[in-house]
């Protein structure tokens, strides 16, 4: 929506009947349990502009699924823990996401039809999934100074190789000239005992206002940026649906949206 979860009022996940939470000093607004269909997103947006919309993967937003905010093809109204029966060969529904995400691609290109296509990921939630083999090559590591668990780390190549999957198509096809490739985190890893065997790299952890829960990846690849570059900038998530939009021809930015646009 390009607008801050304080603005929307959806400050934490899942239903709580529109009930503040936790025990505060002040009584904080109303909690909104479900995405809005008055609010606008960057699928319905870009789809008013003859762009093809798919969501596939985790939907922590209720309100219907995506399919009723700007999203034709979509898993449905899923939830945030993922598919905990998905193992190998698909531990959490990463090769799933993945293939759906292609031949997504591969119809919108043989159609000439510009697309959007957002791919959200159950890995790397808790619990971990790997596939067997990811697992064993893990294992057989030697531990981090910061890091010993085998089965995230597992779990985060797995990961990685349904990324490089989505890359590999994208060559293929032979679009990566005209298209935005972006990968990020919404926050940081969960928090947990300063302990050895669960050291965090950064102060906090998820829910925090520390880096461990607000510092996060962000690799944006596509025409005009650079290979190999490193920016200092500070930006935040809504910051993305002014950047889509004026990546997308000067779309005009809806009144409300707090995001600044991170495009040139």
């Amino acid at each position: 929506t390009g607008k801050s979860p304080a603005l929307t009022h959806i400050t934490t996940p899942g239903p709580a009947g529109g009930q503040p939470r936790g025990n505060h000093k002040l009584i904080p607004p109303q909690h909104v349990d479900a995405l809005p269909e008055s609010e606008i997103t960057i699928a319905e947006i870009l789809q008013s502009r003859a762009y093809a919309t798919a969501h596939f993967g985790k939907w922590h937003l209720s309100g219907g699924g995506p399919g009723r905010h700007g999203f034709e093809y979509h898993d449905g109204e899923t939830e945030n823990g993922g598919p905990g029966t998905y193992v190998d060969p698909n531990p959490k529904d990463i090769f799933g996401i993945t293939k759906r995400g292609i031949a997504f691609m591969q119809e919108q290109v043989a159609g000439g039809k510009p697309f959007y296509l957002q791919l959200s990921h159950y890995a790397v939630h808790s619990p971990p999934n790997a596939l067997a083999v990811t697992t064993e090559e893990y294992t057989k590591k030697p531990t981090g100074a910061r890091h010993n668990r085998v089965a995230h780390a597992a779990m985060t190549h797995d990961l990685d190789t349904g990324v490089g999957m989505i890359l590999d198509s994208i060559e293929r096809l032979g679009i990566a000239v005209i298209h935005y490739v972006i990968f990020w985190f919404d926050n940081g890893a969960r928090a947990g005992p300063r302990k050895k065997a669960f050291i965090m790299p950064l102060s906090g952890g998820k829910a925090t206002f520390w880096e461990g829960g607000i510092r996060v990846p962000l690799v944006i690849r596509g025409p005009n940026v650079l290979a190999n570059v490193t920016c200092h900038q500070r930006v935040v998530g809504f910051d993305l649906f002014p950047t889509l939009c004026d990546l997308a021809n000067e779309i005009v930015i809806p009144a409300g949206v707090e995001g600044g646009s991170l495009a040139p």
